[in-house]
């Protein structure tokens, strides 16, 4: 399971994440928010989008 280009995206744009070890734990991502994240990341307008 895995979402398409995301690696890339993350390579391109190292200011929007920090690294982070954890053990134990479970990672969640919300997805709603990156899917904005990535649609305003793409040079559409992003005012009054909603998803």
């Amino acid at each position: 399971m895995g979402v398409q280009g995301l690696t890339s995206f993350i390579e391109n744009h190292q200011n929007l994440y920090r690294e982070v070890r954890f053990s134990r734990s479970r990672l969640v991502i919300d997805g709603c928010n990156l899917n904005y994240l990535l649609y305003c990341s793409s040079g559409e307008t992003c005012s009054n989008v909603f998803f």
